[in-house]
């Protein structure tokens, strides 16, 4: 092979591989957005593009974790407040939609739930993970 073929193929490849890759991930990403979500008296449930949904009650969440994302399939929306039930389920809330699903005032049903810690936990720069609240730390209800 000449010079010039080599470097036409090194070329090619340093732009197809790289947007194939893109390509892959914004599928990914389009697949994980949401569709729906539902925040109430009983829980959170979201519906994903692809047809998944993840859903929890206030009685099962452990655990509220923020994350502040830059880059990834929830960079758009600011990044996700994750819900976790366990270590199989839980609920993603992209941070755009904090406001118009009403979460912030519904995770006052989570025992000793501080929204001052929640708005320092958004207000992080990106990237940034934050633990906001957790069963283990919580006082005891009674």
């Amino acid at each position: 092979m000449t010079g010039a073929v080599v470097l036409a193929l090194l070329v090619l490849v340093a732009i197809v591989v790289p947007a194939l890759v893109r390509s892959g991930s914004h599928r990914r990403w389009a697949a994980a957005s949401t569709t729906s979500l539902e925040v109430g008296p009983l829980g959170v449930r979201r519906e994903l593009a692809d047809g998944r949904l993840e859903e929890v009650h206030w009685d099962e969440i452990v655990e509220v974790d923020v994350v502040v994302a830059e880059r990834g399939p929830h960079a758009g929306s600011g990044g996700v407040v994750v819900l976790y039930a366990d270590s199989q389920r839980g609920v993603v809330v992209p941070i755009d939609q904090i406001a118009s699903s009403g979460l912030a005032e519904q995770l006052g049903r989570l025992p000793g739930f501080r929204i001052d810690v929640l708005a320092a936990a958004l207000e992080r720069p990106a990237p940034a993970h934050t633990t906001c609240w957790s069963v283990r730390a919580a006082p005891p209800s009674g």
